[in-house]
This record gives C-alpha cells, sequence and structure tokens, in this order.
C-alpha cells in the first residue's frame, strides 16, 4: 500500500490526476479510509471523467445544433438551469496542432484579441477575462 500512494504522489506530481485516481480506486480499502486530500483526488477525477464522455458522446436532446455545418466543423449549444451557455465545436484537427491548439486555449488573458465577436442582431463577444482560478496546468477557471 506505501508504494501505491508513493506512486499515486509520483503521478500527482507529473499532473496525471486520472492515472492517480485509478490507482486510488483500485485500492483495497474503503474510500473513507484514503486521506481527505486523495478523496479530492478521486472527486475531481471523477468530474473530469464526466466531462470527458459527455464531450466524447454523441450530442443528445439537450444539445441544439446551431445552423448547418460549416465546412468541417458543426457547433453545437444547450442552455443549463441557471441560464448558463455551454458550447460544443467539433472539428478533425491534424495531431500536429494539438499542442498549439492546446497552448492558445491555456491564454486565457487573450481570449478578446482572437474570439469571434459581433454586434447585430445583438451584441455578443469577449471583451476581457480574468483568471479566477490556475490550480495546474490546464484547469483554469476564467
Amino acid at each position: 500500500m506505501e508504494d501505491t500512494l508513493r506512486r499515486v504522489e509520483e503521478l500527482l506530481q507529473q499532473e496525471k490526476l486520472l492515472e492517480a485516481a485509478r490507482l486510488l480506486r483500485d485500492m483495497p480499502v474503503s474510500s473513507s479510509s484514503l486521506s481527505e486530500s486523495h478523496r479530492k483526488v478521486v472527486q475531481k477525477a471523477e468530474i473530469i471523467e464526466h466531462a470527458v464522455a459527455d464531450l466524447l458522446s454523441s450530442p443528445q436532446d439537450d444539445w441544439k445544433r446551431q445552423g448547418g455545418q460549416s465546412g468541417d466543423f458543426t457547433v453545437y449549444y444547450k442552455v443549463d438551469d441557471g441560464a448558463r451557455l455551454t458550447c460544443r465545436i467539433e472539428s478533425p484537427i491534424p495531431a500536429s496542432l494539438l499542442v498549439p491548439l492546446l497552448s492558445v486555449l491555456n491564454e486565457s488573458s487573450l481570449y478578446q484579441t482572437w474570439i469571434p465577436f459581433f454586434h447585430r442582431p445583438f451584441h455578443m463577444g469577449v471583451s476581457s477575462s480574468k483568471q479566477l482560478l490556475n490550480d495546474s496546468r490546464g484547469h483554469q477557471v476564467i
């Protein structure tokens, strides 16, 4: 068990949260026996896994397709309770562009310089963005 916990800590240092959570789940102890920090790792992993499963699944009834398909991408949206708008853009990208794309998305302070905006029929766009939380690589609240 000590070896497993040591491996979990190594994975967390490498920001491999999902792999660390899998090891914690496979341990022959109840979740109540885990430390508070390890329970938080498992909880965070569950949220991430749910989000990934949602994004990898086909858009279901709650997603609405925006207009027709434009070239190689399709835009979907849904409005959750509390009027939160969630957008989903599906588009194939070459593997060589994955890291550059993720790098651009990680530069949240620059969103207003490249995210499209329009003024008609109403104003929509990003005029500024503020990073509220950045607790690990690729995880931020804006």
